[in-house]
């Protein structure tokens, strides 16, 4: 059961106004649990809350925006890809690759699930359903809105995507996938995905205002900037590589346990196409040698 504590002025607004908003929504079912006599209403109060269905677009695309941001740190190396390749553990540095790349399709599912949501905010005759099944979302959107969204799912399948809210969590739920499956799927959603958050950023920016009220960029502004730089990453991957790791140009797993000593690892930084902090560029990491073996001396 769902609990909601809300007062006059904002009950009206936001069940009366908003075509799109959740209150709206529950409006015809929604039981009066506990009802407080009026006493001077103050209706032209603020409320604190989106007023129009277009606020209400603006407010969702943060959702899509943090989608985006997560996105963006699950595709350069990883933390535990850089331990892995230092300590020269092959094991370690597949399963961490495996596990990044299955992060970037949940959280690319993500990205395109709030992306539909922001464009039913603007272009729905009713509230967005607490689903994940991107079909559904979409059938909600006219046919000219439905059209460009469909220019950026052709590439992927729906409900294939729509799984990975929860296959991306619950990984011991589902059918292992395999590694070498991973990068095209990841490609292929995150492609996707940008393409959605673009296009709902646009239509945000089309439809109101794209100015921070604080100066801050907007989430038009943040979602545009996110989206870009992951697909300048994405484009420099090869899928007719042979192993995963050419085919996202990152350094391939160690030989075995202790054996990978030397390793030139770009940073993330130069991964991702963008100009380096403080002048870093690539790092050397130098794993410990087996016991009883000596460590080879680095080449140059």
């Amino acid at each position: 059961m769902d609990l909601l504590v809300t007062d006059r002025p904002e009950w009206a607004v936001r069940s009366e106004r908003l075509a799109t908003a959740f209150e709206r929504g529950i409006a015809a079912e929604a039981v009066v649990l506990h009802d407080q006599p009026a006493v001077e209403v103050n209706w032209g109060k603020e409320i604190g809350l989106p007023e129009s269905d277009q606020a209400e677009a603006e407010r969702s695309l943060n959702n899509t925006v943090q989608a985006l941001a997560m996105m963006h740190e699950h595709v350069p190396l990883g933390a535990s890809e850089h331990e892995a390749l230092a300590d020269g553990d092959r094991d370690h540095y597949l399963f961490s690759l495996g596990a990044r790349l299955r992060g970037l399709c949940a959280q690319a599912q993500t990205a395109i699930e709030t992306s539909l949501k922001v464009l039913v905010n603007l272009h729905g005759e009713e509230p967005p359903p607490r689903t994940h099944q991107l079909d559904k979302l979409a059938d909600l959107l006219p046919e000219s809105a439905r059209g460009l969204a469909r220019k950026h799912l052709a590439g992927i399948d729906p409900e294939v995507v729509s799984e990975w809210r929860q296959r991306g969590t619950y990984v011991a739920d589902f059918p292992e996938v395999a590694l070498a499956d991973l990068p095209r799927l990841a490609q292929s959603f995150a492609v996707a995905a940008c393409g959605m958050a673009g296009l709902a950023a646009d239509q945000v920016r089309i439809s109101g205002r794209s100015g921070g009220p604080t100066g801050e960029p907007a989430p038009t502004l943040r979602a545009s900037k996110l989206a870009a730089s992951i697909e300048r990453v994405l484009e420099g991957w090869n899928l007719a590589e042979p192993s995963p790791a050419a085919q996202m140009g990152i350094p391939p797993p160690p030989s075995r346990f202790g054996s990978q000593v030397a390793v030139t690892v770009p940073s993330p930084a130069a991964q991702m196409g963008i100009p380096p902090a403080n002048g870093a560029g690539t790092r050397r990491l130098t794993a410990p040698p087996q016991p009883g073996r000596s460590a080879p001396k680095p080449s140059r």
